[in-house]
């Protein structure tokens, strides 16, 4: 049976950017807290460390379920070469896959929010655009109030792995297409396994029928490439904001829960260990199983 493994956990944003509440203390103490202002802002700034947790889970659960794909393809009795896994093992691969574009692609969006509430570009009467896509597009004809080296830095980002992320998730999203190939362990002679798991390497093609993967883009490979430089991209962008005058050991900032618990809360029951099988007969009723 597929599952994580205990001792595998990437550690969470606020580790991987300790200066991550030092921005958010210097951008929220402009706002009176209660007010409309300060929760929109907190609310704004804690999308990037969720999804970079995000991605981080994805990449664990993608770890997670090759090792255990593999574990339980060497403890079949199959001959060496080729081994293509049960679909419903193989497909949780690609769901990761899959998790991991989506929330990339959101945290590439947070920037704009935080290049928007640091630089207070709305108070000089500069709207940036919520989506990095726009923003870069756009720089070609205007700087929207950005410093040179931050429209440089996200240039330089966008065109080395920006775009082609985007490119990936899109795929992902609106094409009639899994993104990644079919699973399949490969066991050489020596008995040593591999994963064959991969993207096809022009996620730009219009046409699913077009899509190419040879030479191959190992998706594992190009996870974990891509959760480094989003953690990477958010690291610096978070310290370049910062200003000077801003005390660095003063982190702390006002919490903005997402509900405020009342006395009458009603909590919903914790789901009983056969609730999921009274799902899967509720389904049958229906006649579709």
């Amino acid at each position: 049976m597929l599952g994580y493994f205990a001792d595998v956990a990437l550690p969470p944003a606020h580790h991987l950017i300790p200066h991550l509440h030092v921005l958010h203390r210097q951008i929220t103490s402009e706002f009176d807290f209660g007010r409309d202002e300060y929760s929109n802002a907190y609310y704004e700034l804690d999308l990037l460390p969720y999804c970079l947790d995000a991605a981080s889970s994805a990449l664990e659960a993608l770890f997670s379920d090759i090792h255990a794909l593999v574990s339980y393809n060497l403890s079949s009795d199959h001959p060496k070469g080729q081994m293509i896994p049960q679909s419903k093992y193989a497909k949780r691969l690609s769901y990761h896959v899959d998790h991991f574009l989506d929330v990339a692609r959101r945290a590439q969006n947070t920037w704009t929010r935080y290049l928007r509430l640091a630089l207070r570009l709305q108070r000089h009467g500069e709207q940036l655009p919520k989506s990095l896509h726009t923003v870069i597009k756009g720089l070609g004809t205007r700087d929207y109030g950005l410093p040179e080296e931050i429209r440089r830095r996200l240039i330089n980002y966008w065109e080395d792995h920006g775009k082609r992320l985007k490119d990936y998730r899109d795929l992902a999203q609106h094409m009639p297409i899994t993104v990644t190939s079919e699973a399949q362990v490969i066991v050489a002679a020596d008995e040593t396994p591999s994963i064959w798991l991969t993207l096809p390497n022009n996620p730009e093609e219009e046409s699913p029928a077009r899509l190419s993967f040879e030479p191959p883009v190992h998706a594992f490979s190009y996870v974990r490439e891509q959760h480094y430089q989003l953690v990477a991209f958010s690291y610096l962008l978070c310290d370049k904001l910062i200003e000077e005058s801003t005390d660095r050991t003063k982190p702390s900032f006002a919490i903005v829960p997402r509900q405020w618990l009342g006395s009458s809360i009603q909590a919903e029951a914790i789901p009983a260990e056969g609730t999921l099988e009274e799902i899967t007969q509720r389904l049958k009723a229906l006649g579709t199983t």
